[in-house]
């Protein structure tokens, strides 16, 4: 049995139960292995570049 008692709401109030939230940014082809490899993990690769971006 599952018993929502609470609704998440965005800030601009938006409801996203059923929905999800769209990232802003999205890796193709991504699959946690269920540990961080900083060197081989996309998702994690991206940021850093993200990072790097907006930095300089």
């Amino acid at each position: 049995m599952k018993l929502t008692i609470e609704e998440y709401f965005t800030p601009k109030h938006s409801e996203i139960n059923g929905i999800g939230i769209t990232p802003d940014v999205e890796v193709k082809d991504y699959q946690f292995k269920g540990e961080l490899d900083k060197d081989n993990d996309k998702q994690f690769i991206k940021v850093l570049e993200l990072l790097k971006e907006n930095n300089d």
